[in-house]
């Protein structure tokens, strides 16, 4: 009887070590894939030249922050109660297990009011090439002008969780 008490013990502890190495390799296989940003033309249609850019590729103020700021491409303002899409000039490839969730900045919410509608936002792997957007709303009492090269929002990159199925049964 102890003898299959050890026995159990010892494939458990085997079966951890194993998980923790497999999962080790996924994740690191997962982290050092390429997200990768192009600049778009005027129209949304081509790709534009890097070396005159409309638009800016998501960027960290600091190291340790979550989020990557998104920059207007243009200068705009949003008046109280008013909702304003905003193109970004960016598209993006990315790897078929990250999503990008785009959130209101902080800042701006307790300051001026101004949030992200639909937050957050979810541009989903099939979405590649295409521009980004970001549908900005004024909750506050006054207008918010934006100005080309200002941080309007910004972006959450992260791995694709497990999908669900619900049933539902009668």
């Amino acid at each position: 009887m102890a003898m299959a008490a050890e026995l159990q013990q010892q494939q458990e502890e085997a079966m951890g070590e194993l998980v923790s190495i497999v999962t080790k390799a996924v994740i690191q296989n997962l982290v050092n894939n390429i997200c990768a940003f192009v600049y778009l033309d005027e129209f949304d249609q081509h790709i534009k030249n890097p070396e005159n850019p409309l638009g800016f590729i998501p960027e960290k103020q600091n190291e340790r922050d979550s989020g990557y700021d998104l920059k207007s491409a243009e200068d705009f303002t949003i008046q109280p109660g008013e909702r304003y899409t905003t193109n970004l000039k960016i598209g993006m490839l990315l790897p078929y297990h990250v999503d990008i969730f785009i959130l209101p900045r902080s800042g701006h919410a307790n300051k001026f009011g101004i949030t992200v509608v639909n937050s957050p936002g979810l541009i989903d792997q099939c979405y590649m090439g295409y521009p980004l957007k970001v549908i900005l709303l004024n909750t506050g009492d006054k207008p918010w002008t934006v100005k080309r090269g200002d941080r309007i929002a910004q972006a959450r990159f992260q791995l694709r969780g497990m999908s669900i199925a619900i049933v539902t049964g009668k």
